[in-house]
Formats: C-alpha cells, structure tokens, sequence
C-alpha cells in the first residue's frame, strides 16, 4: 500500500495506470471478445442493426465480462478512493461496448437502420445500464469476499434468472425485466418493439439496485483499506450516508410492491383482480374484464367455449383433469400491458389456461389456444412438446380451419410450388424461421396425416419427447415421405395453386427489412385510419415507404389513405403499381381494381368502373370484394341513375340514410332482389336479427337473386337464428349452403361446423 504522505504520485500513478488498461492482457481480450461479437453480430437477423435485439445482446455480454474485470482490477488499482475506483471501472467497461458498437453502426451501410435514434436510446437503455449494475455488483462481490469473488456473482446472477424464469413459468406474462439483458419483449410474432414507460421504470429499478450495490461495496471496501481516514472521509458524502441507503432500499421494496400496477411483474391474481369479471362453467374458469363487450357476450362465449370443449375432447380422446382457465382481454393492447403478448395468442400450460383477445363470435382461434390446454398432461414434465413441430400442428390439427381449402390442400400446393420446407425443419427452432403460415400449415397437416393414419395414442407418446423411431417404428424422414404421398392424391385447381402461392410468399420475421420500426409505423397508420385521420396516416405510410420503397403491402394503406380524401390521381397511380407490382399478391390487385372501379364510378366513366368490377367479379381470393363488385355491377346495369345506390356501396354515410335509400329504391323497384338482400343486411350488422331475417328470406325467395348472395343471405339468416336460439331454423340455413357445389373445402368444413354447433345446443337443451 502506497504510503499517506504520497498523495502527488497516487495521482501520478493512477493517470499511468489508466493508460495502463489498454496495455492489459485482460482488457486486450475483452475489447477484441466484443469486437468479434460485434462481427457475428453484424451478420444475424435482427441483430444486425443497432436496435433492440442487439443491445440486449450487448447487455448480457457486458454483465459477464465486467464484472469479471473488476474483481481482478480492484485488487490491483492503487488508490483508497472508492468512488474513483467506481468512476475509473465503470468508463473501462463501457467503453468496451463501444467497437461492436461501431462495427453495427458501420453495419448500417449494407443492412438499413431505419431508426437510429431509437437504437441509440435502447443501447443507453440497456447495456449502459447493465454495465453499471455489472460493475457496481462486481465491486460489492470483489470488496465483500475474500474468495471466489466471480463464481459468487455467477451465483447471484443464477438465482436472479431461476427466480424470474419461476415467475414465466407459473405467472401469465411471457415478457421480463432483468438488472442483465434489460428487456424480453415476449412472442415473436409480436414485430413491435417500442421503448415504453414500463421499460423505463425497470431500467431506474436497476438503477437503484446498482446504487445499493455501490453502497455496499464502499463499506465492505473500507474495511479492507488500511487508511481509514481517506474511507471516513468518503462516508461523510450523501452518496455513503445510511439515510440514503434506507431510501435507496425502500425506493426498491416500492418497485416490488408496485410491480403489478408498472407493468413490470403483474401476477396472476393481479391480472384477475384487474380484470375483474368471472365466469365459471362445468369445463372453464373465464375471467375478461368488467363493463367491456365481453361481459355484454359472456354467455355466448361461455357457450363456446363448452361446445369447443366437446369437439375437442372427441377428437384428441381426452380431457383436461381440472378447469380450463381462460382469459379474455377486451383489447390487444390491454394483453400486451397485463401479460405482454399483444397480438398473439398464448397458452399458460402452468397455469391451465391460454390468454386470448376479444373477437366477433365465434372466436377464430379459440379452438387451437384450447388445444393446447388439452395436450399438457401428455407431457407431464415440461407440459409442452420439446419438438415445436409436434406442439403446434396437434393444435392446428384439431381445429382444422384453415380457410378456403384445408392444411393438406395448402401443403400440396407448396409442395406443387416448391417453397414447403422439410418437416424436420419445422419441428424445433427452424419453425420461427419460417413463416409462421408455412409452418403452422405444414405442422398441422403433418399431424393429421399421423393421427388418421396410426392413431391419436401413438401421437400422445410421439408427443412426449419426439420420438419417432421408437413409437412409430420409423424415422421422421420415413414418416415424411409417407405424408408427401399422401399429399399427392389431393386435388387441388390451378386457381388454388396461385391463391396457395400468394399465400405463402410472406417472409418470416427474420427475413424482413426494418421489422419492429415498420411494425410500429403500420400500427400507428392504420390506428390513424380506423380514427378517420385518413391525412396523419398518409404521412405516416409514406414514412415506411421511405424505408421500404413501393412495398404494395405499404402502398395499400397509402392508396386507401388518398382515396379517403378524394385524392383520386393519387390513389389511381398508387393503386396501378400495386396491380403491376411483381410482388403484388392476387388479394392486393383485387382490391386496387375494386377501388380503381369505384374511382371511375365517382367520376360518372361507368363503363370503365364496369371493366374494373367485372375483373373483380372474377376472382375467388376474396368473397367480400366479390360481392361487392356482382353488387355494383347489378346497379350499374339496373338503375338508370344508380346515385343513391353509389352512396350506399361507396360513401361513408349515416346508417339511418343509408336505409332511407335503399327503402326508397326497394320501393321504386320492387321485384329487384337487391336491396331486400342490402336492407337485411344492415339491420343484422345493427343487430336487428328478426327483421333482418324478413329481408333476406324475401330475397332468397327470388329466383333472380345472385347465388353469391344467396349464399351469404342463408349464412345471415343461420347465424342470425342461431343467435335467436332458433336452432332447427339455423342448421335449414347452413344445410342450404352445403347444396352449392361451388363451395371449396375449407368453407365446407366452416359450414359444417355451424350445423354441428347447432346440434351441441339441440342436445344440450334436451332433458
């Protein structure tokens, strides 16, 4: 130890011995170890821009490294100044972030960064703030122990992740906040990733962690150094001050306490608590909020609920050996803040349950999240399939709603395409490297094949461990090619071909451009849309279009956007390249068609809006638009002067005139079907059933009413009476759609399962 009266050369030594860092072995090392990190990094999706994924990368490396450095140093660094000491580490191991930082910025030149402030503010955010909880935390450990000071932090930091991963495991939140790595944002299908007010809070609780760390450490630290005066000294400053520490600490404990309401660690029975409304059955346990639409439908969704129950429970020959609970959220965004996943549903295989947002009856995806809760006892360990593969196609399989055809008829048709990967790829990590249309379809079709061909008991072994040599006797390439095989006897048109490769060009999320900046942007666009702001979503359209020039998934929402302010030069010209688009899907060309007739239309050109509605009218990737354009093409042909008509198809006018007109038209052209099919319409979406009903019955009495419609009227009616609880009347509706024999496989299947749901309750309400 240098002796007291030397205070001229400690300071001496203490500048050459910050020139001295760089010259350490250790410190050479460690600022190479991140420049290779920088390197690798530069060279992985996600990661290879300064945004989120590569900060909370650079926040874990930093949390190992730095603590290591400064155990070793401050048994060496010559000084009794705690807070030098403090000051001279943590710029050290700062600075070792900066080469990797400078190699992803660099990056940028080959790979677009289309936010580099944001970046900016998560690197501050997250390994800034981890490397001063890593040094801090060093400091307390290297000061504290006299003996394997590092593997005592290893050790802290291990019963820090066991605890969180306890409260992922058997709480509902699937994101987390850690003094390390920052921030797990939860899904991946949840592209945006925005720095929030909850994100901000947990940083300032590692703050404070970190303070009481550097507390700590000064005492422990003191006690070790020979001149006590210099140590007292220092404890005479605030920042040594046991008042302080006891703020600091209760600052802490408040963190704890509030976690819930911060949206750092909700709980379960806080995010019950929250919701506030319960709905017991004999199968359910469903909790969603008080005074939201769910609460208005709960019954119906209760009802759902326990018919889905039956379906599943034939077809997977089991049954959950307690209540299922399920959580309905009234909104995504309510999911996101009480359990972290926004747009994506989850299971809770802990828990017993799924989480799940609000939808229109019945709910899309209820059937697969309930899936989930049904396999949880076939793996009694994890509750989950290791193969991912195996885990998502039961679900998918069970449900087996995919649409206009079925999963084998999508996965024939990638196969026809050449663009199906191989299931091996699918059944681990390889299933988010796709997209996620490729691999749920994939994955689901794969199982159906297994379940129908050697039995759901074999797939419940299968489903334990993935494998498939020892239950089924033969490898997973053999049972493969089993499936292709089969596949190969499924019919599909040349017009399912296209759709099937229109479906399936999307990207995975690893593979696009700029995903969570563009995410957010698109949100915000059409939130700004949906609010009618059609000019604040045009500019912020045209902000992605900067980023991703003439992308025709963008270009939609700024055709749109202009249409909606009568901009029709605009949205002409925007609509023309999303036709010529190569990327263009056959979706997107139909609805820039249909808007380019209705543009033509509002200009008085009808015979060029009846050149655009009669393209329309031929597709068969959307129903809706299909409609839409045989409905604009019946007035344009009927009426001499179809104006009020145009305000009804086209115009955003007040519902109480839109049925003055079509009364007033219905009146003047009494044998025309149309409008009875509109009028009834309407009033089922105003949630008028009965008189809704009388509408549409008359229209389908007329012969010369459009099949397209006639099918749509009988589906109205269907579920119009299956909401009157009139379910003989319903199952004759849904029966009379199954007599179209235009009707593709997947609708089949959708139309079926309204009559089986209307039998469920025919039965149910028998004594």
């Amino acid at each position: 130890m240098i002796p007291k009266d030397s205070s001229a050369k400690i300071a001496v030594l203490m500048i050459n011995q910050r020139i001295m860092f760089f010259r350490r072995r250790d410190y050479q090392i460690s600022l190479l170890v991140f420049t290779i990190l920088g390197l690798i990094l530069a060279n992985l999706s996600l990661a290879n821009l300064l945004g989120y994924e590569f900060c909370a990368i650079l926040a874990v490396a930093v949390s190992f490294v730095a603590p290591y450095l400064t155990i070793r140093w401050m048994k060496e660094y010559p000084t009794t100044d705690f807070y030098s000491l403090f000051r001279t580490f943590f710029i050290h191991n700062w600075i070792l972030q900066i080469p990797p930082v400078i190699v992803i910025t660099l990056n940028a030149l080959r790979v677009k960064n289309c936010n580099f402030s944001n970046g900016i503010l998560f690197f501050l955010l997250l390994p800034t703030i981890s490397c001063l909880h890593a040094v801090t935390a060093g400091l307390f450990f290297g000061a504290k122990f006299d003996r394997y000071n590092y593997t005592k932090y290893l050790c802290y930091i291990a019963a820090s992740y066991t605890l969180l991963l306890k409260n992922i495991i058997l709480d509902p939140p699937v994101f987390a906040y850690h003094a390390t790595f920052g921030y797990f944002p939860g899904p991946i299908y949840d592209e945006k990733i925005p720095i929030t007010k909850t994100l901000i809070w947990a940083r300032i609780s590692t703050v404070v962690l970190s303070l009481i760390f550097l507390y700590l450490a000064n005492r422990s630290w003191s006690k070790l150094t020979t001149q006590k005066l210099n140590a007292l000294k220092v404890g005479k400053g605030m920042w040594n001050s046991r008042p302080f520490f006891i703020a600091l600490v209760c600052v802490l404990g408040a963190f704890y306490l509030f976690r819930g309401p911060l949206g750092i660690r909700p709980t379960r029975n806080y995010i019950e608590e929250k919701l506030g409304g319960k709905k017991e059955t004999d199968h359910f346990v469903i909790f969603y909020q008080k005074g939201s639409i769910v609460e208005q439908e709960i019954e119906a969704i209760a009802a759902d609920h326990e018919f889905r129950y039956k379906q599943l429970s034939e077809y997977l020959q089991t049954k959950p050996k307690r209540k299922i609970r399920s959580y309905i959220y009234t909104s995504a965004r309510q999911k996101k803040q009480l359990m972290g996943a926004e747009h994506t549903a989850v299971e809770d295989p802990f828990g017993y349950g799924f989480h799940i947002n609000y939808a229109s009856f019945p709910h899309p995806i209820l059937m697969h999240e309930m899936a989930h809760v049904f396999t949880i006892d076939w793996q009694p360990l994890l509750k989950v399939s290791p193969r991912l593969g195996l885990h998502e196609g039961i679900a998918v399989a069970a449900e087996w709603n995919e649409g206009r055809l079925t999963a084998h008829q999508w996965s024939q048709a990638m196969n026809e395409a050449d663009v199906a990967p191989s299931i091996s790829q699918i059944m681990g990590f390889g299933f988010w490297l796709h997209s996620g249309q490729k691999s749920y379809t994939l994955a689901g079709s794969f199982v159906r094949y297994l379940v129908d061909q050697y039995g759901i008991e074999k797939f419940k072994q299968v489903f334990r461990w993935g494998n498939f040599e020892d239950v089924y006797e033969q490898s997973l390439s053999s049972l493969e090619s089993e499936w292709r095989f089969f596949l190969s006897s499924v019919k599909l048109s040349e017009f399912d071909k296209k759709i099937a490769q229109n479906r399936f060009q999307a990207p995975s999320i690893f593979q696009k451009t700029c995903v969570h900046e563009i995410a957010d942007l698109s949100s915000q666009a059409w939130s700004a849309y949906n609010e009618a702001d059609y000019l604040r979503a045009e500019r912020l359209f045209q902000r992605i279009n900067q980023h991703i020039p003439n992308h025709p998934k963008y270009l939609r929402g700024s055709m749109f956007s202009v249409y909606q302010q009568s901009k029709f030069k605009v949205a002409h010209r925007i609509a023309v390249q999303i036709i010529f688009h190569t990327k263009s899907t056959l979706a997107l060309k139909v609805e820039a068609e249909n808007l380019i007739g209705n543009m033509y239309w509002k200009q008085g050109k009808i015979e060029f809006a009846l050149k655009y509605y009669q393209s329309v009218a031929k597709n068969m990737t959307s129903e809706r638009l299909k409609r839409e354009a045989i409905a604009k093409i019946d007035c344009l042909t009927n009426l001499e002067n179809p104006i009020k008509l145009r305000s009804v198809l086209l115009d955003n006018i007040p519902d109480r005139l839109r049925m003055t007109f079509l009364h007033e038209i219905r009146y003047e052209m009494p044998d025309w079907p149309l409008p009875d099919y509109l009028i009834g319409r309407q009033l089922y979406l105003d949630d008028s059933i009965k008189k809704a009903i009388q509408y549409l019955s008359s229209a389908v009495s007329n012969t010369t009413l459009h099949p397209i419609f006639r099918r749509e009227a009988n589906r109205i009616m269907g579920q119009g009476a299956y909401q009157l609880k009139e379910f003989g009347f319903a199952r004759e509706k849904f029966e009379q759609i199954l007599l179209d024999g235009t009707l593709s496989d997947g609708k089949r299947l959708i139309i079926q399962d309204w009559i089986n749901r209307c039998d469920w309750h025919q039965l149910s309400q028998k004594p």
